[in-house]
């Protein structure tokens, strides 16, 4: 479903869900009652075909991240990482930090290319697509996100396995086309898609790294926290921040 006014993000149809301002604090546990339900009150084959339809996404780009839940996964040093793919929907560029669709708009999806589960947003390896979208907070700059993992196969069932803040880093940025990318505020704008060589902070393999030498750069590498989800949007740049991973039951 397309929001009017040429917006092109998608609604999570019949889930409206306005959270309070108290319930985008860093203190506050998005699991609560102010929070998103445990799975989005959406059909799972409606969600399965908005992952599957390739006109509603953007290019993928693939990074590495960090893994949970296997050996080597926690090593400090030559730790075992696994490949993550991110999409932006088309129209995520015309979505700000706090959209103003009450149902929530959605933004980007991820899908595990490795064999162990990512570490950050609990992105299970296995048969699923993985649909990030934003939600509205009454008083707030920032939204809400969250990730909901869906079903590739019949019937689709989907479950909400993490969710947080959505921050606005207000770059002043002019997208040619909505992408995604692992990549903090800090690092500031990519450029224009197809990307070209960057000078200084390098984000391709999901974590800041910048001015160092081989070695040092590859400890830096192992040892920085890894760089959030991040999508074009009415700010310039948005970041899926402050993680918090939930423990759901299958829907």
């Amino acid at each position: 479903m397309r929001i009017p006014g040429g917006m092109q993000a998608r609604i999570v149809v019949g889930a409206v869900v306005t959270l309070s301002a108290a319930g985008c604090s860093p203190a506050a546990s998005p699991g609560g009652d102010t929070g998103p339900v445990r799975s989005l009150s959406i059909q799972g084959d409606s969600l399965h075909r908005l992952a599957s339809n390739a006109a509603v996404w953007s290019e993928p780009r693939a990074f590495e991240r960090d893994c949970a839940g296997a050996a080597r996964c926690n090593w400090p040093v030559f730790r075992k990482r696994i490949r993550v793919q991110i999409y932006a929907d088309t129209g995520a560029r015309n979505v700000g930090p706090n959209p103003t669709v009450a149902g929530g708009a959605l933004v980007g999806k991820l899908e595990n290319m490795g064999n162990a589960t990512e570490a950050m947003y609990g992105l299970e390896n296995g048969p699923y697509d993985y649909l990030l979208y934003v939600f509205p907070v009454t008083g707030s700059a920032n939204g809400r996100w969250v990730i909901e993992r869906v079903d590739k196969s019949p019937p689709y069932a989907h479950v909400t396995v993490s969710e947080g803040i959505q921050v606005g880093c207000n770059h002043p940025t002019a997208w040619n086309s909505s992408f995604g990318e692992f990549r903090s505020c800090a690092d500031g704008p990519p450029p224009n898609p197809p990307a070209s060589a960057r000078m200084g902070a390098n984000t391709q393999s999901g974590i800041r790294t910048a001015g160092f030498n081989l070695f040092a750069g590859f400890i830096a590498l192992q040892m920085l926290a890894e760089d959030p989800a991040w999508v074009t949007c009415t700010s310039g740049c948005c970041v899926s921040d402050e993680p918090q991973l939930l423990s759901p039951s299958r829907q």
